[in-house]
């Protein structure tokens, strides 16, 4: 008999090598590592599946989990199906005797997939369904000086480099090529400015996680002649774990990048946020 690894591999990697199934969970009794386990215990599966149908019409797949003695699909013996939510399900008996009792859950009715006391996400390729778009990470600050000080303090190296990076190689401009320079770590990454309008909007584009993201800020003048700053990176890739790590660095980022302005235009103080972010990466001189 396969062991309980061997089967924990084997249904996870079905579903990782399968774009059609979307998440692997697990109800159940071993779901509980204090639960006794036994010869006669089932791996209560559910797939959550882009769709149901073609696994109903083509059978092959089954042949990955080993060599079947029986096999029951109790909603194709009962009219109707004993669940109307679209899902399907196989009571597996391998000749090792193993046993699965794997139900496809359409991802389209995950709000209906009921709960259970004991169960057990095994594999999630998503960010467990329920973000549908990729997240943008977003910080904002309230800055008490007037919109013009604050965006000359974006666009002109010589103040952004009091707060942010070290160097950078000039004014940004539209449609120019900028480099920015983070001495302090050995880190420089290429700018391409893709709008400028004075004392409203920077957009730009660089180079971050394995893609082209983008950095966009809005500067909001205020009745009491301060600045409301919102920066707003979007073009985050990989899967969800690494998306929702890159949005939280992006955040905070962002956040240490505006408490240092606010520091500096208010009370002309350099606070040195990012250095002190990473102590133990500064390049050693």
């Amino acid at each position: 008999m396969r062991s309980e690894q061997e089967m924990y591999t084997l249904i996870v990697n079905t579903a990782r090598n399968d774009e059609r199934i979307r998440a692997v969970i697990m109800n159940g009794s071993r779901t509980d590592p204090n639960s006794p386990r036994d010869i006669f215990q089932d791996y209560d599966i559910v797939y959550i599946v882009t769709e149901v149908s073609s696994f109903k019409h083509d059978l092959n797949w089954i042949k990955r989990f080993g060599e079947l003695m029986i096999m029951q699909m109790p909603d194709d013996m009962l009219e109707p199906p004993p669940s109307n939510d679209g899902s399907f399900a196989f009571l597996m008996q391998f000749t090792d005797g193993n046993r699965i009792d794997l139900t496809l859950f359409p991802l389209a009715k995950l709000d209906e997939l009921g709960k259970d006391s004991l169960s057990l996400s095994l594999l999630d390729m998503e960010i467990f369904m329920t973000i549908q778009h990729v997240p943008s990470a977003k910080a904002e600050m309230l800055i008490r000086k007037p919109v013009a000080e604050v965006f000359e303090a974006f666009v002109n190296p010589a103040i952004t480099s009091k707060f942010w990076f070290t160097k950078g190689s000039g004014r940004l401009e539209t449609g120019k090529q900028i480099q920015w320079d983070w001495e302090m770590y050995g880190h420089s990454v290429q700018v391409s400015v893709k709008a400028i309008e004075e004392n409203k909007r920077i957009l730009i584009e660089w180079p971050a996680y394995g893609t082209l993201a983008t950095v966009e800020w809005v500067f909001t003048p205020r009745a009491d002649n301060t600045t409301f700053v919102s920066i707003t990176n979007t073009g985050f890739s990989g899967d969800g774990d690494e998306i929702v790590k890159q949005v939280i660095d992006s955040t905070e980022g962002f956040t240490l990048v505006l408490a240092g302005l606010k520091a500096l235009l208010e009370h002309n103080i350099i606070l040195n946020l990012v250095p002190d972010r990473f102590p133990d990466a500064l390049v050693k001189r």
